[in-house]
């Protein structure tokens, strides 16, 4: 196969999303060895013995995750993150919600700290995608980013039973 033309451009492959299941708890681990890299320039790697996604240096990169939600209820979002910049902002959506993030200066890229993002509920169990993207392309400060989770905090009630009266 031969592909002729003006002006073409490498393009990566998509990355293969591999479903993230819960744990026993409800609770969802989301490791940089398992996020899909949607970037030309995204590497994981290893820093201070954890793995991470490296060399966000565009704006424009993200990466997502595939998570399996076996339980339902209120879910607390954290994030451990390296970074030697003060203003690198970032942003988490999950569960139709959105966190804009502010990542702290840990002093070094292996220097990794767990920063909490914020709460939200889930109410049917199945599917959920996770992404982490620039808050803002243009002022973008790169990160390191080891993992997110997702900790169930509080199971979901029920839905009432409409009485036959």
């Amino acid at each position: 196969l031969k592909i002729t033309g003006g002006n073409l451009k490498p393009v990566t492959a998509p990355a293969t999303a591999q479903v993230v299941q819960a744990d026993s708890n409800g609770d969802v681990f989301l490791s940089a060895t398992n996020a899909a890299l949607h970037g030309s320039q995204l590497k994981l790697e290893t820093r201070g013995g954890l793995p991470d996604i490296g060399y966000w240096d565009d704006g424009d990169a993200w990466v997502s995750w595939t998570a399996q939600i076996t339980k339902t209820g209120t879910f607390d979002v954290s994030a451990t993150v390296a970074t030697l910049y003060g203003d690198a902002g970032f942003v988490v959506e999950a569960g139709g919600e959105t966190f804009s993030v502010q990542a702290p200066q840990t002093g070094g890229w292996d220097a990794f700290q767990t920063i909490d993002i914020g709460r939200f509920q889930i109410l049917q169990p199945g599917e959920l995608v996770v992404k982490v993207r620039a808050k803002d392309k243009a002022a973008w400060k790169p990160i390191s980013l080891n993992s997110v989770k997702l900790t169930l905090t509080g199971m979901a009630l029920p839905a009432a039973i409409p009485s036959k009266n």
